[in-house]
């Protein structure tokens, strides 16, 4: 499977404010049926355990660093006064932690490259690499 890339059409959901591909799990899923043969339930199993990996490494407050792919962080936020923006009243915020993402400079280049080419849009197919 190396160097091999698996096109993964996501199927069409209409969003609230306009027409939206979205990749879902199912899309995933699906393609890991067609293009590595692997059965729907092992495809099912594989994508959950690999979820369910990030989601602990993230939870023990470890980052997860997916090469060419881009870096889940997980950030430390501390408590600070916020105000609610109908009454403008003050109200506190708790210190939490949160996760961001950070795209890798491939990722973010082939983003680029794909939205830069004619006739590309946002709902255009995703591509991922193994």
């Amino acid at each position: 499977m190396r160097g091999r890339r698996l096109r993964i059409q996501p199927k069409e959901r209409l969003g609230v404010r306009q027409a939206r591909k979205t990749l879902t799990r199912a899309d995933i899923v699906d393609t890991l049926v067609s293009k590595v043969g692997f059965s729907k339930q092992e495809s099912s199993a594989y994508l959950e355990r690999v979820l369910e990996l990030v989601c602990s490494e993230l939870e023990a407050d470890r980052d997860v660093k997916l090469a060419r792919f881009g870096n889940f962080v997980v950030r430390k936020k501390r408590a600070r006064v916020g105000r609610n923006p109908k009454t403008g009243e003050e109200a506190p915020i708790s210190a939490r932690r949160v996760v961001s993402f950070k795209p890798s400079p491939l990722l973010r280049q082939r983003v680029e490259d794909a939205m830069s080419q004619p006739g590309a849009s946002h709902d255009s197919g995703s591509q991922m690499h193994n």
